[in-house]
């Protein structure tokens, strides 16, 4: 009796554990990479974000600035922007890339997006992907720059109101 209730208890137990599904290879990852351009949209991106640094590290430059602080802050942007480039460098990013698709998709989950991808549909939704990304971006950019600046600018009272 004891044997059944135990036989019993381990099929119930077997029956409400997750399945763990295969995880995706190594090959299917690049594949998929391959295929939605990962690397390509990665490496558009550091620009981007290069730009991004820019901006706003030229909105906090006064508008009064001497020349050399002028200089001094393009120095100072055009070294970061190095260091950027070296620490957002796509040969250390793709490690990074392939766990964190490792632990968020099965093989079974690649499997299905390379199939799609590999699809004329499939195609033309990544063939849209820079459109829609461009357009994301500058909605977003149109949404939050008034306030961006406005902080900037409080950012820039409450500094000048301190160095005096």
């Amino acid at each position: 009796m004891i044997g059944l209730r135990l036989a019993a208890l381990l099929l119930a137990f077997c029956a409400c554990a997750p399945l763990h599904a295969a995880a995706p290879t190594d090959a299917q990852l690049q594949r998929l990479f391959e295929l939605t351009r990962v690397e390509q949209e990665y490496q558009a991106f550091i620009p981007q974000f290069e730009q991004m640094q820019r901006d706003l590290a030229l909105r906090a430059i006064p508008d009064d600035a001497s020349p050399e602080r002028i200089a001094a802050a393009e120095r100072e942007m055009a070294s970061t922007q190095a260091d950027i480039r070296r620490i957002m460098a796509w040969e250390r990013m793709l490690p990074m890339y392939l766990d964190i698709y490792r632990r968020t998709y099965s093989a079974e989950d690649v499997a299905a997006m390379i199939t799609f991808y590999e699809s004329p549909a499939g195609q033309r939704v990544i063939a849209a992907q820079g459109t829609l990304m461009r357009n994301i971006m500058e909605a977003v950019t149109l949404t939050v720059q008034p306030e961006l600046e406005q902080l900037l600018r409080e950012t820039g009272d409450a500094h000048d109101g301190h160095a005096h």
